[in-house]
């Protein structure tokens, strides 16, 4: 029997720019900064190098500020250490928002972002 492949979705805004491209991921580690090495690259001088990253294990997924110098935020609050996402968390990072959104064999989960 195979296991399941999980993709994440992320929707990313732009708000300074008005725009948003969605990207398919595989969960397992995804790096966010603003330099090229990054799984997902944010081009503003706000975001840091090297500013998050969103991990799976144990089959649940996570966001981790990685001392970023302006923070993550997450629901709006500010991220410190480890936290849980779920689908339709939104986590903001400089002049861009991050929807989760999830997908399991080719459905997305609900609390999808619109």
């Amino acid at each position: 029997m195979s296991e399941t492949k999980q993709i994440l979705e992320i929707l990313v805004v732009n708000h300074k720019e008005g725009e948003e491209s969605a990207h398919l991921f595989d969960p397992t580690e995804i790096t966010i900064g603003r330099k090229g090495d990054n799984t997902l690259v944010l081009p503003s001088g706000s975001v840091s190098s090297h500013h998050a990253r969103i991990f799976l294990k144990e089959g649940k997924l996570y966001v981790e500020d990685l001392g970023s110098t302006n923070g993550t935020l997450l629901k709006k609050k500010r991220l410190k250490g480890i936290h849980a996402l779920w689908p339709g968390d939104e986590i903001q990072i400089a002049q861009f928002t991050l929807f989760i959104r999830r997908l399991r064999s080719g459905g997305i989960e609900e609390g999808a972002a619109p």
